[in-house]
């Protein structure tokens, strides 16, 4: 596993913006696609490209286009936060979904929907806002594998210690880009000081 922080000042305001209890809705939302952008233009630098020849309004050229499809696929129901940004970047890429769910404990999930389109030679990016135990992540991950993509990326917001590192003893090929990495779990599994329900705060259901 590979860990990738991207850092800049616009992603670093853009996550004070949600971690702030006290932003507006609008604030959140447009600092969660800027977020999103940067995540999956970093990640995409992982993707195979290949040459082609087109036809410019003064004459041809050598230009480049991405070899493989590419997925997303947001792990329900906060990385639909990020699903609309990510398509609005690659908007010819596969959508799949994932539902995963605590089963009774904190430290147990499991699955409840699960909608994959053909994985096969694709580069596959799974969308989570937040990766606190990993738990939800591992499974994600585990079900693509099994459809034979040719890369996996996990793009969150933050993410855990603990969690990047049940990753890593799991899988050497998946690539996990973040903008922030918080040590801190509470007894109620959450990320500290991290960004609080995520989805219920996109979807204002708080």
């Amino acid at each position: 596993m590979a860990l990738h922080t991207v850092s800049n000042p616009i992603m670093q305001n853009a996550l004070s913006l949600l971690r702030n209890v006290n932003s507006s809705l609008i604030q959140f939302r447009q600092a969660c696609k800027q977020v999103t952008a940067g995540l999956v233009l970093d990640a995409s630098n992982r993707f195979s490209t290949k040459d082609v020849i087109i036809k410019t309004p003064l004459a041809t050229c050598k230009a480049c286009r991405i070899e493989n499809q590419v997925a997303f696929i947001p792990i329900l129901r906060a990385g639909l936060a990020m699903l609309d940004c990510a398509i609005g970047l690659i908007p010819e890429a596969k959508i799949g979904y994932l539902g995963l769910q605590r089963d009774g404990k904190p430290t147990k999930t499991s699955p409840y929907y699960e909608n994959l389109p053909s994985l096969d030679g694709a580069n596959v990016m799974l969308l989570d806002p937040i990766l606190a135990t990993g738990n939800s992540a591992i499974q994600a991950i585990e079900r693509i594998l099994k459809k034979n993509p040719k890369t996996v990326t996990l793009c969150c917001i933050v993410v855990s210690s603990e969690g990047i590192t049940h990753i890593s003893e799991k899988f050497c090929d998946v690539h996990v880009y973040t903008v922030a990495i918080d040590d801190n779990i509470n007894a109620k599994k959450y990320l500290v000081p991290g960004l609080g329900d995520f989805g219920d705060r996109f979807n204002a259901t708080i």
